[in-house]
């Protein structure tokens, strides 16, 4: 039996099946990402059954192996109908570049590149904020991304992680002339894992998430405490309703630096409501383009289930106090 100790060159990241008797793979490779199509034998393919797209792995998986990244290999849905891989994950070597990525989508019969990349805003804390990514979900129309981050609303008030649950569409191709290269469907809002009480206690970062195979309308998600405070931990499920309502509630803003995080009105949000999945997103007006832009935060988090013995938290007056009411 071989054994890899730490100090190898490669560290697989990402594993995943794809059509046929194939797997996805990608590996550091040495700082410097690579990814891989083989059989799942673990053979290799013969040049004949070149696989177009592979062999650079920048944004599909981490430089650095101790870095959190997701990826999910998505068949159907996809711009063409083309697969591709989704993936979160540190794009430059510096870990300054975090990133929502897809892959280009080719069309292997033809043999020629269809869609180019679509990603997250780069450099733009509203859109990710020094991510550690957990998981990822393909689900209906959407995939879904799990992660913690520095809260960008909070930073005010100090440093604080929250966790977080982002979505785009899987038919996203970006917008025709604002976010060409980006998503114009990226949305995300807080999870909720708490202590329900007249001062609720908040377990604010997720750990790692899961599904059961034959259930796609519940996730189940360990969480931690922050280190700073008290240590503890707790496992926290949520059903796709309540993820759903919370995108479909109101949006987050900020309206100057020096400003406190507020739900935007209903009259500003412009029509098609920013997010929703539509057939082609380059016919979305820039008016939407350039809010979703600016507002990808949800005002709302997604709630806990209801409980019998759950009680109604009542409002604090602390503004930089967490948001009892989500």
């Amino acid at each position: 039996m071989a054994y890899c100790v730490f100090d190898c060159k490669n560290h697989i990241r990402v594993i995943q099946k794809m059509q046929g008797n194939r797997l996805y793979v990608c590996g550091t490779n040495a700082h410097n990402p690579k990814d891989y199509v083989i059989y799942t034998n673990l053979t290799h393919l013969p040049r004949s059954e070149f696989v177009m797209g592979i062999g650079q792995g920048i944004a599909k998986c981490p430089y650095d192996p101790l870095d959190n990244s997701t990826a999910i290999y998505v068949e159907e849905g996809n711009p063409g109908g083309l697969p591709g891989l989704y993936s979160g994950t540190n794009a430059e070597f510096t870990k300054a570049d975090t990133v929502i990525f897809r892959t280009d989508l080719y069309n292997v019969t033809a043999k020629r590149l269809e869609y180019k990349f679509k990603r997250t805003l780069k450099y733009d804390s509203k859109w990710l904020d020094k991510p550690n990514f957990v998981g990822s979900f393909d689900i209906g129309d959407h995939v879904y991304f799990f992660f913690r981050e520095t809260a960008v609303e909070y930073i005010n008030c100090g440093k604080a992680v929250y966790s977080r649950i982002a979505r785009v569409c899987k038919k996203d191709v970006g917008g025709k002339n604002l976010l060409a290269h980006n998503w114009a469907t990226y949305l995300k809002a807080r999870l909720n894992c708490s202590i329900s009480g007249e001062f609720p206690f908040y377990f604010n970062e997720i750990q790692s998430v899961y599904q059961l195979p034959n259930d796609k309308t519940r996730f189940y998600a360990t969480f931690t405490t922050s280190t700073n405070g008290l240590i503890g931990s707790a496992v926290c499920s949520f059903h796709i309703n309540e993820v759903q309502a919370a995108f479909n509630g109101k949006f987050k803003e900020q309206s100057s630096s020096n400003s406190a995080w507020l739900p935007v009105l209903n009259s500003r949000v412009p029509d098609p409501r920013p997010g929703t999945c539509v057939n082609d997103t380059s016919n979305l007006p820039d008016t939407v383009l350039n809010f979703i832009r600016s507002h990808p935060l949800m005002d709302k988090a997604t709630r806990l289930p209801k409980t019998k013995n759950r009680k109604k938290a009542r409002a604090l007056p602390m503004p930089c106090l967490d948001d009892i009411n989500q």
